[in-house]
């Protein structure tokens, strides 16, 4: 009895279960039934009989990689049901991989729910074998070698292509009238004809002018240039503009106007064409209603938002006619007004390359091009100013004009002149005179930005550098406050016997007597790991708190971390450089500091440690805000990266001779035991390629599977090993079985804190952007059953649970987060209780900080793995360095330097042997241009 109850009540039942994070999912269908996954919403299928579509693959809305299941959004172009046609299908079932603007024939049956609505669910695919749909980039060869054009008169029978942009492209099938060409007396009974000029209406009968072409994978088509009259009865009827509806479509399903949304929009550019903007602002709700499915109060509402707010409607449809895709439109408009938008755009439309963040120029060069293609000066203008500020991106405070404009018989490195840059911008993509770089229109629009205090154009020795004008005035006037702190090339050190050694070797004895009791107001202390930075920071403030008191001293750091870090060593309060500043935020355009010139520090003393961070503008910020007695320590290792915004400050001062510098070189913790990491770390420095203890994948891999890698890593007798391996997947297996927390029980590192992973870059299976992805999964997996949700922004998303290791991709005034900032996920709170917008809650070092929905991909991003600039001014007790051919050409002897000195316990280098020497042997520094050196001297 118990066995007939148990077939034929409990087993029919849809189970679904997941063991232990597994992609493992079934699901069992009710046996009475029949019904699928989501037969509580689907209706009996419309038409029982199966139904075969051609069609295009307008999107994919899911790809499942395990189970081949797809979900994809088809236009459909043949049909055994004609009423299909022309329509757009949610095409779901085993479909495989497949990609946009793939034409696609299958078969199956149309299904209709309440949840998904209209569906085709395929029970068969079939491939077609000839597939009539070409790009226009597809190589097409003529029949001959004739020149002369051709007419042919022909009858649409079907559009099987319109293109979705301004390019007008279309592709249809044909059917031949009688020729009025001889030459074309043998044209075949169908045909494929592409157009630039927009799809006609099918049935159409026109007369082409064009060429006979035959495409390499088509064969036999015309290429029409102009469409030159119709025939018979249809010899007045308009040309569809398919690309115009499109627009049109968009713009009507964006949830900009009430009740509509993407089926009926469709419907609506079906019925009335491109007429339908007149139709709307007549206001005539009977023609409306001639829509299906459009009911009265949709039909008033869309009459009374076309009517009540034409302005802003006409704005916004003009603009996307032009190119510019809705989601820019909007900001356009909120950003300037609707007036004031139009003129700037009319008049000159590169100035949003320039004011708006993240709009490319290649699109509004496309877009200004079409509209009028005499914006020459503007057009150069803005690529002058986005190359510069790409330039400051990479770190370089100018650009040397180059060799177009410039006579001189030393040239600059071609990625590092203004001209070279412009040229890219100008030149890509592009084919024909007129669009080829102009050294006239470069020079006009250089004399233009000149005369607007945009750039300036400084002559320094044999070169000429160009400068954005904020750049100018942040290094210069660094260059003017540093001097200031100069004690002369003839300098010599303190050597008063003021103080016991009290454990200082001698090189620190040196620095605390210069930072508390010379007369130098500043004084550099700078040196490699292991060599006594913190020791000596932790004197120098006990002498000052003695001295001037605790109140007089402010410590700080680039990043939060760092901060910590040297409170806990010192026992005093040390804060970011930015706090210590007061920055005070003013929306997308940056901030202010409130301590300045006129407003400067009241401390005595100021200690700014991990310098190497620090860039052009930040340094002159700092300088700025002291007093003109205030004596400044800073404290960093100039062989480290430098920082990631201009300028390389720290370096430059070492390297000048002006300056109190103190190199402190012995090395305490070699003098440790088992210690070798220092050791290596100041041979890749020289450039001698350390001598490590290596280890086989293989052999670590018998050790994992003997269950004896716990005591394998706590018995090692160094803290400095190499794991060869040539492939970059199976390191990434070997990865994980070595963050198995289990075994480093013995040596007391929790991986999820303790154990940081390092790449070179964030590309590539060891990039960090597939390793977030795959040590998320290990380290803090679903199977924890944490909170979990994803925020998305444009075509970007980020997945967070709760316990997610974070990291703060971008200085954040507002919140008071900086670049290099890693925090835990902590919260997930909804605003208010009937809203689903989430705020997240992220625990960085002692405070908590929130981000709205809307800002979490925009600041925020796993930091499981972390590049080697994004981990400088953090240490962690394990550190694991890829280090695989693939990333090369971002090797360098400072890169690799910097990512083993992150390191206090064990570092751990897996790679291949030839990857590590080519970073060591890469002595070529990325040069930086900056002129600090040069006024620092002079």
């Amino acid at each position: 009895m118990l066995r007939s109850l148990y077939y034929k009540f409990w087993y029919p039942a849809t189970v679904s279960s997941a063991y232990r994070g597994a992609q493992l999912k079934e699901t069992v269908m009710t046996a009475k039934s029949h019904k699928s996954f989501h037969s509580a919403n689907k209706k009996e299928p419309t038409n029982v009989k199966k139904t075969t579509i051609e069609g295009t693959v307008e999107q994919v809305l899911f790809e499942s990689k395990d189970t081949q299941y797809s979900v994809l959004k088809v236009l459909v172009q043949r049909s055994s049901r004609k009423e299909l046609e022309g329509t757009t299908l949610q095409v779901v079932g085993r479909l495989g991989a497949q990609e946009n603007q793939k034409l696609i024939s299958i078969e199956g049956t149309l299904t209709e729910s309440d949840k998904y609505g209209k569906q085709f669910r395929v029970k068969e695919k079939r491939l077609r074998r000839n597939n009539p749909v070409i790009k226009v980039q597809d190589e097409m060869l003529p029949v001959n070698s004739k020149t002369d054009a051709e007419t042919i008169e022909i009858k649409v029978e079907k559009v099987l292509y319109t293109s979705k942009d301004s390019s007008q492209y279309a592709v249809m099938q044909c059917v031949k009238k009688d020729s009025l060409h001889e030459s074309a007396t043998d044209l075949p009974t169908s045909f494929t004809v592409v157009s630039h000029f927009g799809a006609l209406n099918s049935g159409a009968e026109v007369v082409l002018s064009g060429k006979w072409v035959h495409h390499k994978k088509y064969g036999l088509q015309f290429r029409a240039d102009n469409c030159l009259k119709g025939l018979s009865s249809l010899e007045d009827e308009p040309v569809r503009d398919e690309w115009l509806l499109q627009t049109i479509e968009t713009y009507l399903c964006s949830h900009t106007v009430p009740g509509i949304g993407p089926v009926l929009a469709k419907r609506l550019c079906n019925h009335f064409g491109t007429r339908i903007e007149e139709v709307l602002e007549e206001g005539n709700i009977e023609n409306l209603l001639k829509i299906q499915g459009l009911r009265q109060k949709s039909a008033r509402a869309l009459i009374d938002h076309f009517q009540e707010k034409g302005a802003l409607r006409k704005a916004t449809l003009g603009l996307m006619k032009l190119g510019f895709p809705l989601s820019l439109v909007s900001r356009i408009l909120k950003s300037y007004g609707i007036k004031r938008s139009l003129f700037l755009i009319e008049n000159d439309p590169y100035f949003l390359v320039e004011d708006l963040k993240g709009v490319g120029f290649k699109k509004i060069d496309r877009i200004a091009r079409s509209m009028n293609p005499n914006f020459a000066i503007g057009r150069y203008r803005a690529a002058i100013k986005l190359a510069l500020r790409a330039a400051v991106k990479e770190g370089h405070c100018f650009l040397y004009l180059g060799k177009h404009v410039q006579n001189s018989s030393k040239q600059s490195e071609a990625e590092l002149s203004l001209s070279y840059q412009v040229k890219q911008l100008i030149n890509d993509d592009f084919e024909g005179e007129e669009l080829q770089f102009n050294q006239e229109q470069f020079l006009a629009a250089l004399e233009e930005l000149k005369k607007s205090s945009d750039i300036v154009i400084y002559s320094a020795a044999e070169e000429t550098c160009v400068y954005l004008r904020q750049m100018y005035d942040y290094e210069f006037s660094l260059g003017t406050l540093l001097k200031k702190y100069r004690v002369g090339p003839n300098y010599i050190l303190s050597n008063s016997p003021t103080l016991a050694r009290e454990g200082l070797s001698l090189e620190q004895l040196k620095a605390v007597e210069e930072a508390v009791f010379s007369d130098s107001r500043l004084c550099v202390i700078t040196g490699g790991p292991g060599s006594g930075k913190t020791f000596t920071a932790r004197r120098i403030v006990e002498l000052w708190k003695a001295k001037y008191g605790p109140s007089k001293i402010a410590l700080a750091a680039p990043t939060g971390r760092a901060a910590a870090r040297l409170a806990e060593c010192t026992g005093l309060a040390a804060q970011t450089i930015h706090r210590l500043l007061e920055y005070q935020p003013r929306g997308e355009q940056g901030g202010v500091f409130k301590r300045n010139k006129k407003r400067p520090l009241d401390v005595e003393a100021v200690l700014i440690d991990e310098f190497s961070m620090v860039d052009i503008e930040m340094a002159f910020s700092l300088l700025s805000a002291l007093k003109s007695h205030t004596k400044l320590v800073l404290i960093g290792d100039m062989f480290q990266l430098p920082s990631v915004g201009p300028g390389q400050v720290l370096k430059d001062i070492c390297l000048s001779s002006q300056y109190c510098v103190i190199h402190l070189t012995t090395n305490f913790r070699q003098q440790m035991q088992r210690s070798s990491l220092i050791e290596a770390a100041l041979k890749v420095r020289r450039g001698v390629v350390p001598n490590l203890t290596t280890y086989s994948s293989s052999h670590i891999w018998d050790l994992y599977q003997s269950n004896v890698l716990s005591s394998f890593f706590s018995e090692l007798q160094t803290d400095f090993i190499m794991i060869e391996e040539e492939d970059p997947s199976k390191a990434v297996s070997l990865l994980h079985q070595l963050l198995h927390k289990d075994i480093w029980t013995q040596s007391n590192i929790v991986p999820y804190h303790d154990i940081q992973i390092i790449s070179p870059g964030t590309k590539g299976a060891i990039g960090t952007i597939q390793l977030n992805r795959s040590l998320k999964q290990q380290l803090n997996p679903k199977a924890l059953h944490h909170e979990e949700h994803c925020f998305v922004s444009g075509s970007n998303s980020l997945t967070l649970q709760l316990g997610d290791k974070v990291f703060q991709k971008v200085n954040d005034y507002n919140r008071d987060v900086f670049n290099g900032d890693i925090g835990v996920v902590e919260k997930f709170e909804k605003k208010h209780s009937q809203s689903s917008q989430l705020v997240v809650h992220v625990r960085f070092m002692d405070r908590i900080v929130t981000y709205s929905s809307e800002d979490v991909v925009f600041n925020l991003s796993h930091a499981y793995a972390l590049t080697v600039h994004k981990s400088q001014g953090s240490e962690f007790p394990v550190v694991f360095i890829f280090l695989f051919p693939m990333h090369y050409t971002l090797f360098s002897r400072s890169l690799l330097y910097t990512a083993i000195t992150r390191a206090k316990k064990l570092c751990v280098i897996i790679g291949t042997k030839k990857s590590l020497a080519i970073c060591v042997k890469q002595s070529k520094e990325f040069r930086r241009n900056s002129l600090l050196p040069h006024l620092l001297e002079a």
